[in-house]
């Protein structure tokens, strides 16, 4: 496991240097391939991890999916981070990268999870209360369906956990009854 500071590090130099370079968008757009590209293939995560598979051939992989997509900038760092080694923390620097960047520009991203679909009109409200309540430029949240939560919502952002579903609320409940200090000793 990489140790944040130094992800923070990586993450850091890139964000830098492409504001330095007026490209911080183009890096950007690169970064969330980058995570889309690694959260969807196991096998690439796996094959950057391997400490058997040569780094040579670890950059021909890399070259082969990301040169002709990824921006100069962005495809130098890939390629100096497995020169480097580092190829197998690839995960959390583009990670940490996403975060130094929707921290800087006020950019909230939030999960909400309820047992049924939840229309637009109700995405928009949170939204609106999010920016106003957290002093966000933009919220990004994305929608989950989870049936055991039975009813309600549970919404996550960063450090923060609202659990107002009814299955927490049954778990309170039953834990109160469990609970027998009301019961008195003998």
């Amino acid at each position: 496991m990489l140790s944040p500071r130094l992800a923070n590090r990586y993450a850091k130099s890139i964000l830098g240097l492409a504001e330095e370079r007026n490209s911080l968008d183009e890096v950007v757009k690169d970064m969330r391939l980058l995570q889309e590209t690694l959260d969807s293939s196991k096998d690439l995560r796996i094959m950057l991890k391997s400490p058997i598979i040569p780094s040579d051939k670890k950059e021909k992989v890399l070259h082969e999916i990301f040169a002709k997509t990824l921006s100069e900038l962005t495809y130098k760092f890939i390629n100096l981070l497995v020169k480097k080694s580092r190829e197998k923390h690839i995960v959390e620097m583009v990670e940490a990268f996403m975060n130094q960047y929707n921290k800087s520009n006020h950019i909230i991203k939030a999960t909400l999870t309820t047992a049924v679909p939840v229309d637009q009109k109700t995405v928009d409200s949170l939204i609106a209360l999010l920016m106003t309540e957290k002093g966000a430029k933009s919220v990004e949240i994305s929608t989950e369906v989870d049936p055991t939560i039975i009813g309600g919502f549970v919404l996550k952002h960063g450090d923060l956990l609202l659990d107002n579903s009814v299955e927490r609320k049954l778990h309170l409940i039953k834990e109160q009854i469990q609970d027998n200090s009301y019961i008195p000793k003998i």
